[in-house]
């Protein structure tokens, strides 16, 4: 066999070794397309959430995301905290909205 004819011959070889590994396969051997089986799985992780929620609301009850009723003591501390940094704010945008004078080096 001829140099060229076996060049040739391998080349075929191994093009339809690597083209059958490229061809569009159909389902890749599933019965239903494969977006279907992932349409599936995500409707059934949907599925399992709201059974989670709905096991979860049914052992542990709902929040009412409110807050818990504070003592007279902690109340005030608040407000004097809220105060300190009310007041430290306006100190601060006073000063930034303060024009500096105007120092010239030039005399």
């Amino acid at each position: 066999m001829a140099p060229t004819a076996l060049l040739h011959s391998l080349a075929g070889a191994v093009h339809d070794a690597a083209s059958h590994h490229l061809h569009k396969r159909d389902n890749m051997g599933y019965a239903i397309p494969p977006s279907l089986i992932v349409l599936i799985c995500m409707f059934g992780a949907g599925i399992m959430v709201c059974l989670g929620f709905a096991v979860h609301s049914q052992f542990f009850g709902t929040s009412r995301n409110e807050l818990p009723s504070m003592s007279p003591e902690q109340m005030d501390y608040m407000r004097e905290v809220r105060e300190r940094n009310m007041s430290a704010l306006h100190d601060a945008m006073g000063r930034r909205g303060m024009k500096r004078p105007v120092v010239s080096n030039m005399s």
